[in-house]
């Protein structure tokens, strides 16, 4: 049971506000060729809209969110919001994922090619 847990604390925290800025500190990491793409432009456009809708409800509209919709299902704009951003984070984890899916599946399929034939 502890593992379940742990897995779902280490999964669910990360859409966390405190932690929604983290991985930004490893884009120096990345090619600055590869972030001129459109793919991450795209990507980077989910992030800043993530991040401007975040700070709008936690910090601003949280006690809206909490006593007004939780409680008499008044001022929906805080929840809209707040799905919209968890939305695009999947979005962009989905995106993420399968360009590295693609791009390991592409380097699979050129180490086949330039492997020489056996007679």
């Amino acid at each position: 049971m502890s593992f379940f847990t742990f897995c779902f604390n280490s999964i669910f925290s990360f859409f966390s506000p405190q932690y929604l800025l983290w991985p930004a500190f490893l884009l120096p990491l990345l090619d600055p060729e590869i972030l001129k793409t459109r793919f991450w432009k795209i990507n980077l456009l989910i992030i800043l809209i993530s991040l401007a809708l975040t700070q709008y409800v936690y910090p601003v509209d949280y006690e809206t969110l909490i006593y007004d919709f939780y409680h008499t299902g008044a001022n929906a704009h805080t929840f809209l919001a707040l799905a919209v951003r968890n939305l695009l984070l999947v979005i962009l984890t989905v995106r993420i994922f399968f360009d590295i899916f693609r791009g390991e599946r592409g380097k699979l399929k050129a180490a086949v090619s330039e492997q020489p034939e056996q007679s």
